[in-house]
Protein backbone atom coordinates (compact mmCIF):
# COMPACT_ATOMS: atom_id res chain seq x y z
CA UNK A 1 0.00 0.00 0.00
CA UNK A 2 2.90 2.31 0.78
CA UNK A 3 4.78 1.41 -2.38
CA UNK A 4 6.34 4.13 -4.51
CA UNK A 5 4.13 3.52 -7.56
CA UNK A 6 0.90 3.86 -5.56
CA UNK A 7 2.24 6.89 -3.74
CA UNK A 8 3.18 8.59 -7.02
CA UNK A 9 -0.20 8.01 -8.58
CA UNK A 10 -2.07 9.44 -5.61
CA UNK A 11 0.18 12.49 -5.26
CA UNK A 12 -0.31 13.31 -8.94
CA UNK A 13 -4.08 12.99 -8.46
CA UNK A 14 -4.20 15.41 -5.57
CA UNK A 15 -1.91 17.92 -7.28
CA UNK A 16 -4.15 18.01 -10.34
CA UNK A 17 -7.36 18.28 -8.36
CA UNK A 18 -5.92 20.99 -6.18
CA UNK A 19 -5.24 22.94 -9.35
CA UNK A 20 -8.90 22.60 -10.30
CA UNK A 21 -10.01 24.26 -7.09
CA UNK A 22 -7.34 26.91 -6.78
CA UNK A 23 -6.87 27.76 -10.40
CA UNK A 24 -10.45 27.67 -11.54
CA UNK A 25 -12.23 29.60 -8.87
CA UNK A 26 -10.18 32.67 -8.14
CA UNK A 27 -9.08 35.46 -10.48
CA UNK A 28 -5.47 35.24 -11.57
CA UNK A 29 -3.82 38.01 -9.55
CA UNK A 30 -0.41 39.22 -10.63
CA UNK A 31 2.40 37.96 -8.41
CA UNK A 32 3.54 41.45 -7.45
CA UNK A 33 0.01 42.55 -6.57
CA UNK A 34 -0.47 39.45 -4.43
CA UNK A 35 2.78 40.00 -2.52
CA UNK A 36 1.90 43.62 -1.90
CA UNK A 37 -1.51 42.61 -0.53
CA UNK A 38 0.04 39.97 1.75
CA UNK A 39 2.52 42.47 3.16
CA UNK A 40 -0.13 45.15 3.62
CA UNK A 41 -2.60 42.83 5.36
CA UNK A 42 0.15 41.74 7.77
CA UNK A 43 0.81 45.37 8.70
CA UNK A 44 -2.89 46.15 9.07
CA UNK A 45 -3.53 43.11 11.28
CA UNK A 46 -0.84 44.37 13.63
CA UNK A 47 -2.51 47.78 13.54
CA UNK A 48 -5.81 46.11 14.53
CA UNK A 49 -4.16 45.37 17.88
CA UNK A 50 -3.20 49.02 18.45
CA UNK A 51 -4.18 50.54 21.82
CA UNK A 52 -5.67 53.46 19.85
CA UNK A 53 -9.24 52.92 18.70
CA UNK A 54 -8.83 55.33 15.78
CA UNK A 55 -5.91 53.33 14.39
CA UNK A 56 -7.86 50.08 14.76
CA UNK A 57 -10.81 51.63 12.91
CA UNK A 58 -8.51 52.82 10.10
CA UNK A 59 -6.92 49.38 9.74
CA UNK A 60 -10.30 47.64 9.62
CA UNK A 61 -11.58 50.03 6.94
CA UNK A 62 -8.46 49.62 4.78
CA UNK A 63 -8.49 45.81 4.90
CA UNK A 64 -12.03 45.90 3.50
CA UNK A 65 -10.82 47.92 0.51
CA UNK A 66 -8.37 45.15 -0.45
CA UNK A 67 -11.21 42.79 -1.34
CA UNK A 68 -11.67 39.03 -0.83
CA UNK A 69 -8.05 38.21 -1.69
CA UNK A 70 -7.13 39.55 1.78
CA UNK A 71 -9.03 36.66 3.39
CA UNK A 72 -6.08 34.30 2.90
CA UNK A 73 -4.04 36.29 5.42
CA UNK A 74 -6.71 36.78 8.07
CA UNK A 75 -6.58 34.12 10.78
CA UNK A 76 -7.10 34.18 14.53
CA UNK A 77 -4.74 32.78 17.11
CA UNK A 78 -5.64 31.49 20.56
CA UNK A 79 -4.25 34.60 22.27
CA UNK A 80 -6.35 37.13 20.32
CA UNK A 81 -8.21 39.78 22.31
CA UNK A 82 -11.99 40.01 22.20
CA UNK A 83 -11.86 43.28 20.24
CA UNK A 84 -9.49 41.77 17.68
CA UNK A 85 -11.70 38.69 17.28
CA UNK A 86 -14.83 40.79 16.79
CA UNK A 87 -13.14 43.02 14.21
CA UNK A 88 -11.72 40.06 12.29
CA UNK A 89 -15.13 38.36 12.33
CA UNK A 90 -16.75 41.52 10.92
CA UNK A 91 -14.05 41.84 8.24
CA UNK A 92 -14.36 38.20 7.21
CA UNK A 93 -18.15 38.38 7.05
CA UNK A 94 -18.04 41.40 4.72
CA UNK A 95 -15.30 40.01 2.46
CA UNK A 96 -16.88 36.56 2.31
CA UNK A 97 -20.13 38.14 1.18
CA UNK A 98 -18.26 40.00 -1.58
CA UNK A 99 -16.52 36.78 -2.64
CA UNK A 100 -19.82 34.89 -2.94
CA UNK A 101 -21.37 37.71 -4.96
CA UNK A 102 -18.43 37.85 -7.37
CA UNK A 103 -18.67 34.13 -8.17
CA UNK A 104 -22.07 34.44 -9.85
CA UNK A 105 -21.43 37.73 -11.64
CA UNK A 106 -20.17 37.81 -15.21
CA UNK A 107 -16.66 39.17 -15.67
CA UNK A 108 -16.51 42.39 -17.66
CA UNK A 109 -14.21 43.31 -20.54
CA UNK A 110 -13.17 46.57 -22.16
CA UNK A 111 -10.87 46.22 -25.18
CA UNK A 112 -10.83 48.84 -27.92
CA UNK A 113 -8.61 49.20 -30.98
CA UNK A 114 -6.55 47.20 -33.46
CA UNK A 115 -4.36 44.45 -32.01
CA UNK A 116 -3.28 40.86 -32.48
CA UNK A 117 -5.41 38.00 -31.18
CA UNK A 118 -2.70 37.23 -28.61
CA UNK A 119 -2.76 40.83 -27.36
CA UNK A 120 -6.56 40.82 -27.11
CA UNK A 121 -6.58 37.54 -25.20
CA UNK A 122 -3.89 38.82 -22.84
CA UNK A 123 -6.05 41.87 -22.09
CA UNK A 124 -9.14 39.69 -21.50
CA UNK A 125 -7.19 37.40 -19.18
CA UNK A 126 -5.81 40.33 -17.18
CA UNK A 127 -9.23 41.94 -16.76
CA UNK A 128 -11.22 38.81 -15.90
CA UNK A 129 -8.85 36.24 -14.45
CA UNK A 130 -10.02 33.84 -17.18
CA UNK A 131 -7.02 32.07 -18.66
CA UNK A 132 -7.58 32.03 -22.43
CA UNK A 133 -4.99 31.41 -25.13
CA UNK A 134 -4.45 30.15 -28.67
CA UNK A 135 -1.84 27.53 -29.47
CA UNK A 136 -1.65 28.28 -33.21
CA UNK A 137 1.13 30.88 -33.66
CA UNK A 138 -0.23 32.27 -36.92
CA UNK A 139 -3.74 32.59 -35.50
CA UNK A 140 -2.37 34.37 -32.44
CA UNK A 141 -0.62 36.99 -34.58
CA UNK A 142 -3.66 37.76 -36.73
CA UNK A 143 -4.75 41.41 -36.53
CA UNK A 144 -8.28 42.18 -35.40
CA UNK A 145 -10.19 45.32 -34.43
CA UNK A 146 -12.36 45.27 -31.33
CA UNK A 147 -14.72 47.82 -29.81
CA UNK A 148 -15.69 46.14 -26.56
CA UNK A 149 -16.79 48.38 -23.71
CA UNK A 150 -17.87 46.77 -20.45
CA UNK A 151 -19.03 43.59 -22.21
CA UNK A 152 -19.63 40.26 -20.50
CA UNK A 153 -16.77 37.80 -20.89
CA UNK A 154 -18.59 35.48 -23.28
CA UNK A 155 -19.89 38.35 -25.36
CA UNK A 156 -16.35 39.70 -25.67
CA UNK A 157 -14.82 36.32 -26.44
CA UNK A 158 -17.56 35.62 -28.97
CA UNK A 159 -16.74 38.84 -30.84
CA UNK A 160 -13.06 37.93 -30.87
CA UNK A 161 -13.75 34.41 -32.14
CA UNK A 162 -16.03 35.68 -34.90
CA UNK A 163 -13.40 38.09 -36.23
CA UNK A 164 -10.48 35.69 -35.94
CA UNK A 165 -12.14 32.51 -37.18
CA UNK A 166 -11.40 30.72 -33.92
CA UNK A 167 -13.47 28.45 -31.74
CA UNK A 168 -13.15 26.73 -28.36
CA UNK A 169 -10.86 23.71 -28.44
CA UNK A 170 -12.68 21.23 -26.20
CA UNK A 171 -9.59 19.15 -25.43
CA UNK A 172 -6.79 21.67 -25.74
CA UNK A 173 -7.13 23.94 -22.74
CA UNK A 174 -6.46 21.88 -19.64
CA UNK A 175 -7.59 22.53 -16.08
CA UNK A 176 -8.71 26.11 -15.51
CA UNK A 177 -7.76 27.27 -19.00
CA UNK A 178 -9.66 27.77 -22.25
CA UNK A 179 -7.85 27.24 -25.53
CA UNK A 180 -8.94 28.53 -28.94
CA UNK A 181 -8.17 26.91 -32.27
CA UNK A 182 -8.93 27.68 -35.94
CA UNK A 183 -12.37 26.48 -36.96
CA UNK A 184 -12.69 23.70 -39.51
CA UNK A 185 -14.32 25.03 -42.67
CA UNK A 186 -17.96 23.83 -42.92
CA UNK A 187 -18.91 21.62 -45.84
CA UNK A 188 -21.30 24.19 -47.34
CA UNK A 189 -21.06 26.67 -50.14
CA UNK A 190 -19.48 30.08 -49.47
CA UNK A 191 -22.86 31.75 -49.89
CA UNK A 192 -24.33 29.85 -46.93
CA UNK A 193 -23.24 30.73 -43.43
CA UNK A 194 -24.28 28.54 -40.54
CA UNK A 195 -25.62 30.59 -37.63
CA UNK A 196 -25.45 28.76 -34.30
CA UNK A 197 -28.20 29.84 -31.87
CA UNK A 198 -26.67 30.86 -28.54
CA UNK A 199 -27.40 32.78 -25.38
CA UNK A 200 -24.95 34.48 -23.00
CA UNK A 201 -26.34 34.16 -19.49
CA UNK A 202 -24.06 35.70 -16.88
CA UNK A 203 -21.11 33.33 -16.43
CA UNK A 204 -22.49 30.81 -18.95
CA UNK A 205 -22.76 30.54 -22.71
CA UNK A 206 -25.28 28.07 -24.14
CA UNK A 207 -25.27 26.97 -27.76
CA UNK A 208 -27.36 24.59 -29.83
CA UNK A 209 -24.91 21.84 -30.78
CA UNK A 210 -27.20 19.65 -32.89
CA UNK A 211 -30.81 18.69 -33.62
CA UNK A 212 -31.91 15.15 -34.43
CA UNK A 213 -35.27 13.59 -35.28
CA UNK A 214 -36.00 9.89 -35.08
CA UNK A 215 -38.87 7.88 -36.58
CA UNK A 216 -39.61 4.49 -35.05
CA UNK A 217 -41.30 2.49 -37.81
CA UNK A 218 -42.61 -0.18 -35.45
CA UNK A 219 -43.50 2.04 -32.45
CA UNK A 220 -44.66 5.41 -33.81
CA UNK A 221 -45.43 6.69 -30.34
CA UNK A 222 -41.69 6.50 -29.63
CA UNK A 223 -40.81 9.05 -32.32
CA UNK A 224 -38.84 11.97 -30.93
CA UNK A 225 -36.82 15.07 -31.69
CA UNK A 226 -33.69 15.82 -29.65
CA UNK A 227 -32.07 19.23 -29.23
CA UNK A 228 -28.54 19.01 -27.82
CA UNK A 229 -27.39 22.09 -25.92
CA UNK A 230 -23.75 22.82 -25.13
CA UNK A 231 -23.05 24.68 -21.88
CA UNK A 232 -19.77 26.50 -21.23
CA UNK A 233 -18.69 28.60 -18.24
CA UNK A 234 -15.99 31.12 -17.49
CA UNK A 235 -12.76 29.15 -16.99
CA UNK A 236 -11.93 31.00 -13.75
CA UNK A 237 -14.40 28.70 -12.00
CA UNK A 238 -15.55 25.13 -12.16
CA UNK A 239 -19.22 24.37 -11.39
CA UNK A 240 -20.03 21.58 -8.96
CA UNK A 241 -23.14 20.72 -10.93
CA UNK A 242 -25.35 22.12 -13.67
CA UNK A 243 -28.85 20.64 -13.96
CA UNK A 244 -31.84 21.40 -16.16
CA UNK A 245 -35.37 20.61 -14.85
CA UNK A 246 -37.72 19.82 -17.72
CA UNK A 247 -40.61 21.46 -15.83
CA UNK A 248 -38.97 24.83 -16.53
CA UNK A 249 -38.53 24.23 -20.27
CA UNK A 250 -40.90 25.95 -22.69
CA UNK A 251 -40.51 25.39 -26.43
CA UNK A 252 -42.48 27.01 -29.25
CA UNK A 253 -42.30 26.37 -32.95
CA UNK A 254 -42.42 28.93 -35.77
CA UNK A 255 -46.24 28.90 -35.64
CA UNK A 256 -46.09 29.72 -31.92
CA UNK A 257 -47.43 26.28 -30.98
CA UNK A 258 -46.03 24.64 -27.85
CA UNK A 259 -43.70 21.67 -28.39
CA UNK A 260 -43.75 19.30 -25.42
CA UNK A 261 -40.83 17.50 -23.83
CA UNK A 262 -41.19 13.74 -23.43
CA UNK A 263 -41.06 13.79 -19.61
CA UNK A 264 -41.80 17.18 -18.00
CA UNK A 265 -41.16 15.78 -14.50
CA UNK A 266 -37.59 14.75 -15.23
CA UNK A 267 -34.35 16.59 -14.51
CA UNK A 268 -31.31 16.33 -16.74
CA UNK A 269 -28.15 16.17 -14.61
CA UNK A 270 -24.96 17.53 -16.12
CA UNK A 271 -21.80 15.66 -15.15
CA UNK A 272 -18.85 18.04 -14.72
CA UNK A 273 -15.50 16.65 -15.87
CA UNK A 274 -12.62 18.75 -14.46
CA UNK A 275 -10.52 18.48 -17.62
CA UNK A 276 -13.31 19.65 -19.95
CA UNK A 277 -14.60 23.24 -20.26
CA UNK A 278 -18.18 22.27 -21.18
CA UNK A 279 -21.01 19.78 -20.92
CA UNK A 280 -24.01 18.88 -23.07
CA UNK A 281 -27.73 18.47 -22.40
CA UNK A 282 -29.89 16.44 -24.75
CA UNK A 283 -33.48 17.74 -24.55
CA UNK A 284 -35.87 14.93 -25.59
CA UNK A 285 -38.96 16.39 -27.28
CA UNK A 286 -42.03 14.85 -28.80
CA UNK A 287 -41.23 14.60 -32.50
CA UNK A 288 -41.80 17.87 -34.30
CA UNK A 289 -43.86 17.72 -37.50
CA UNK A 290 -41.75 17.86 -40.68
CA UNK A 291 -43.75 20.88 -41.86
CA UNK A 292 -42.12 22.90 -39.05
CA UNK A 293 -38.79 24.23 -40.28
CA UNK A 294 -37.56 25.81 -37.08
CA UNK A 295 -38.23 26.24 -33.39
CA UNK A 296 -39.09 29.82 -32.55
CA UNK A 297 -37.56 29.62 -29.07
CA UNK A 298 -36.40 27.42 -26.23
CA UNK A 299 -36.80 28.97 -22.81
CA UNK A 300 -35.35 27.12 -19.83
CA UNK A 301 -33.67 27.46 -16.47
CA UNK A 302 -30.39 25.85 -15.56
CA UNK A 303 -29.74 25.27 -11.86
CA UNK A 304 -26.04 25.75 -11.21
CA UNK A 305 -24.23 24.93 -7.99
CA UNK A 306 -20.96 26.83 -7.83
CA UNK A 307 -18.06 26.64 -5.41
CA UNK A 308 -17.36 29.93 -3.70
CA UNK A 309 -13.96 31.13 -2.66
CA UNK A 310 -11.51 28.44 -1.53
CA UNK A 311 -10.61 28.72 2.17
CA UNK A 312 -7.66 27.11 3.93
CA UNK A 313 -8.23 25.31 7.24
CA UNK A 314 -5.18 24.57 9.42
CA UNK A 315 -4.96 22.23 12.41
CA UNK A 316 -1.54 22.83 13.95
CA UNK A 317 0.50 20.25 15.87
CA UNK A 318 -2.10 17.53 15.42
CA UNK A 319 -1.22 15.48 18.51
CA UNK A 320 -2.33 18.43 20.66
CA UNK A 321 -5.59 19.02 18.82
CA UNK A 322 -8.78 18.07 20.61
CA UNK A 323 -10.85 15.49 18.77
CA UNK A 324 -14.07 17.18 17.70
CA UNK A 325 -12.50 20.63 17.32
CA UNK A 326 -14.40 22.67 14.73
CA UNK A 327 -13.16 25.51 12.53
CA UNK A 328 -15.71 27.58 10.64
CA UNK A 329 -15.15 29.89 7.71
CA UNK A 330 -17.95 31.42 5.65
CA UNK A 331 -20.62 28.69 5.46
CA UNK A 332 -18.30 25.70 5.91
CA UNK A 333 -17.37 23.87 9.10
CA UNK A 334 -14.41 21.46 9.18
CA UNK A 335 -14.27 19.09 12.16
CA UNK A 336 -11.11 17.26 13.25
CA UNK A 337 -11.76 13.58 14.00
CA UNK A 338 -8.39 12.40 15.31
CA UNK A 339 -5.39 10.26 14.31
CA UNK A 340 -5.20 6.49 14.10
CA UNK A 341 -2.34 4.14 13.18
CA UNK A 342 -3.34 1.33 10.86
CA UNK A 343 -0.48 -1.08 10.17
CA UNK A 344 2.03 0.87 8.04
CA UNK A 345 -0.03 4.02 7.56
CA UNK A 346 -1.57 6.77 9.66
CA UNK A 347 -5.10 8.04 9.16
CA UNK A 348 -6.53 11.48 9.90
CA UNK A 349 -10.31 11.94 9.93
CA UNK A 350 -12.03 15.17 8.86
CA UNK A 351 -15.67 16.11 8.41
CA UNK A 352 -16.96 18.87 6.16
CA UNK A 353 -20.41 20.37 6.58
CA UNK A 354 -22.29 23.44 5.41
CA UNK A 355 -24.70 25.75 7.21
CA UNK A 356 -27.28 25.39 4.45
CA UNK A 357 -28.26 22.18 2.71
CA UNK A 358 -27.49 22.85 -0.94
CA UNK A 359 -27.12 19.36 -2.49
CA UNK A 360 -23.40 20.03 -3.02
CA UNK A 361 -22.52 16.94 -0.98
CA UNK A 362 -24.94 14.52 -2.63
CA UNK A 363 -23.42 11.13 -3.33
CA UNK A 364 -23.10 11.74 -7.08
CA UNK A 365 -21.05 14.89 -6.48
CA UNK A 366 -17.37 13.96 -6.46
CA UNK A 367 -15.85 17.43 -6.08
CA UNK A 368 -15.36 17.09 -2.31
CA UNK A 369 -12.85 14.26 -2.88
CA UNK A 370 -10.81 16.65 -4.99
CA UNK A 371 -10.18 19.06 -2.10
CA UNK A 372 -6.42 19.34 -1.42
CA UNK A 373 -5.27 17.96 1.93
CA UNK A 374 -1.67 17.60 3.13
CA UNK A 375 0.65 17.66 6.15
CA UNK A 376 3.12 20.49 6.60
CA UNK A 377 6.20 20.57 8.84
CA UNK A 378 7.96 23.58 10.35
CA UNK A 379 10.09 24.02 7.24
CA UNK A 380 6.98 24.22 5.05
CA UNK A 381 7.63 20.83 3.45
CA UNK A 382 4.48 19.01 2.38
CA UNK A 383 3.38 15.40 2.49
CA UNK A 384 0.34 14.65 0.38
CA UNK A 385 -2.26 12.12 1.42
CA UNK A 386 -1.75 8.80 -0.39
CA UNK A 387 -5.43 7.89 -0.37
CA UNK A 388 -8.79 8.38 1.29
CA UNK A 389 -11.80 6.48 2.57
CA UNK A 390 -15.34 7.81 2.84
CA UNK A 391 -16.95 7.12 6.21
CA UNK A 392 -20.18 9.10 5.80
CA UNK A 393 -21.83 11.20 3.09
CA UNK A 394 -25.24 12.84 2.93
CA UNK A 395 -26.66 16.14 1.66
CA UNK A 396 -25.18 18.23 4.47
CA UNK A 397 -22.04 16.46 5.70
CA UNK A 398 -19.22 14.23 4.52
CA UNK A 399 -16.65 12.45 6.72
CA UNK A 400 -13.41 11.28 5.12
CA UNK A 401 -10.39 9.39 6.49
CA UNK A 402 -7.11 10.45 4.82
CA UNK A 403 -4.07 8.16 4.68
CA UNK A 404 -0.47 9.30 5.28
CA UNK A 405 2.90 7.52 5.38
CA UNK A 406 4.53 9.65 8.08
CA UNK A 407 3.34 10.19 11.65
CA UNK A 408 1.22 13.38 11.45
CA UNK A 409 1.33 14.12 15.18
CA UNK A 410 3.94 16.91 15.09
CA UNK A 411 2.71 18.47 11.87
CA UNK A 412 0.07 20.87 10.66
CA UNK A 413 -2.84 19.42 8.70
CA UNK A 414 -3.87 21.74 5.87
CA UNK A 415 -7.26 21.30 4.21
CA UNK A 416 -8.65 23.46 1.41
CA UNK A 417 -12.26 23.65 0.31
CA UNK A 418 -14.81 26.08 -1.10
CA UNK A 419 -16.34 27.52 2.06
CA UNK A 420 -19.49 28.89 0.50
CA UNK A 421 -21.61 27.04 -2.03
CA UNK A 422 -23.61 29.25 -4.37
CA UNK A 423 -26.90 27.98 -5.82
CA UNK A 424 -27.77 29.98 -8.90
CA UNK A 425 -30.78 29.57 -11.21
CA UNK A 426 -30.03 31.04 -14.64
CA UNK A 427 -32.76 31.72 -17.19
CA UNK A 428 -31.83 31.17 -20.83
CA UNK A 429 -33.49 31.67 -24.19
CA UNK A 430 -32.38 30.32 -27.55
CA UNK A 431 -34.09 31.52 -30.72
CA UNK A 432 -34.54 30.32 -34.32
CA UNK A 433 -33.31 26.74 -34.02
CA UNK A 434 -33.35 25.10 -37.46
CA UNK A 435 -34.86 21.63 -37.66
CA UNK A 436 -33.73 18.71 -39.84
Amino acid sequence: MAGNSIRSRVIIRFTLLGAVLNGAILPCWGQQDEMEIIERVTVLLDQLKSPEVVRRDQAQAEILTLGPVALDQIELDDNSTTDFRERVAAIRKQLEKEAVTSVSQASRVTVVGEMTVDEALAAITKQTGNQVGVADTAAGQKKITLNLKNKMFWEALGALMEQSGLGVDKYGGGVGRLNLAPLTAPAVGPEKKISVPFDDARIFRLEVARVDSSVNLQEPNLDYTTVTLRVRWEPRLRPISVDMPMADVTIRDEFDDVVGVTDPKSVIYGMIQPELPELEFALPLKRVDRQVEELKSIQATIDAVLPGRVETFRFRNLKDQKVGRQVQKAGATVTYGGIQKNEDVYTVTLSLGFEEENNALESHQGWVFQNPVYLENEQGEREEAIGLETLQQDNSKVTIRYLFIEDPGNRTLVYQTPAAIVKMPVKIELKKIPLP
